[in-house]
């Protein structure tokens, strides 16, 4: 066939993860090959050379550093056709992995604080009616400054700052705001407060129409979702990792006071608001799956476990090394 997996790898969310056990872990015909050196991955259909999956590690970052949902939407089919050597028609099916908010954002400020590659965001091109339209400069946070300097409230005070609801701006449809004026005569462009309802707005919807997300809380659950979803299997259920909790502490890992979680909530409220709708949804649909399948009918007993392997905190603990 033509389907294609297309990964929407959200910044510290636990997508790269979730990558890994894709490329490592599935049981298929013809197993993905990796290239260590060159950090390149082939998965090919068998007898093909045509790839299943769209990610970093599979194509690199041709449609840029993170590409969102809108970027991804205009990119991926030509990105293939130009590896393939030939137009295709195919079908897509995106997934990507949310994470809980603060622990997000927390990790995110963690990266950007230790100037470990941190990507702030790209503005995208703009049209209204198919036309090119002008659109003012961006602001930018903490320009000419050297991360280390700048503190958490500073990180998270910075209105303009894309690490903040940045789950709602990769999901959300960016050609619904970023183009056309609210008011042609006047010139006037949408109220942040209606950019918000908007952007939250498609998120939810992308998010509901996606062939799969996973929650890197709930891998378990998660990966179950995955096989059913897919008809494939994973070579190994997720691993507790206990150890990783007790030895992240000693990498900066430390605890957010009650007013950080307060102040990271706050700036993050559509991010917020994102995550539970994604957590209804996800419950929701195992739920469904397992009254119908009894072979995660099991799995049920545990979603909720302490011990289950955290698909970002692991993310996170390799990465602080």
């Amino acid at each position: 066939g033509a389907d294609v997996i297309v990964l929407l790898q959200i910044q510290n969310a636990g997508a790269n993860f979730l990558e890994r056990r894709l490329i490592e872990d599935l049981v298929l015909q013809r197993p993905c090959t990796c290239r260590r050196r060159r950090k390149i991955c082939h998965c090919y259909r068998p007898r093909k050379r045509s790839s299943w999956l769209f990610s970093r590690y599979t194509l690199g970052w041709k449609c840029g550093v993170h590409p969102d949902w809108t970027e991804l939407n205009t990119c991926v089919d030509r990105v293939l056709d130009e590896d393939e050597g030939s137009p295709t028609k195919r079908r897509y099916f995106y997934i990507t992995v949310l994470r809980d908010p603060v622990a997000r954002f927390r990790s995110e400020w963690r990266r950007f604080h230790q100037n470990r590659g941190w990507h702030g965001s790209r503005p995208h091109p703009h049209f209204c009616l198919d036309q090119p339209v002008s659109m003012p400069a961006p602001n930018v946070c903490f320009e000419g400054r050297r991360p280390e300097n700048i503190t958490f409230a500073e990180f998270v005070s910075c209105s303009a700052n894309p690490a903040i609801n940045r789950q709602t701006h990769m999901l959300a449809d960016h050609d619904l705001i970023d183009g056309c004026p609210q008011n042609d005569s006047a010139g006037l462009l949408l109220t942040k407060e209606d950019r918000d309802i908007v952007l939250l707005a498609s998120a939810k919807k992308n998010l509901e129409h996606m062939a799969f997300f996973g929650l890197a809380e709930f891998p378990r659950l998660s990966e179950s979702l995955f096989e059913a979803t897919f008809k494939l299997k994973f070579r190994r259920r997720a691993r507790p990792r206990k150890f990783l909790r007790g030895r992240s502490m000693g990498h900066g890992r430390a605890v957010p006071s009650p007013g950080e979680v307060e102040q990271v909530t706050a700036a993050n409220s559509l991010d917020v608001e994102l995550y539970n709708h994604a957590k209804e949804i996800l419950f929701a649909r195992f739920h469904k799956l397992s009254n119908t399948d009894p072979a995660v009918e099991k799995e049920s007993n545990s979603v909720d476990a302490e011990d289950d392997e955290n698909w970002a905190e692991e993310e996170d603990f390799f990465d602080n090394l």
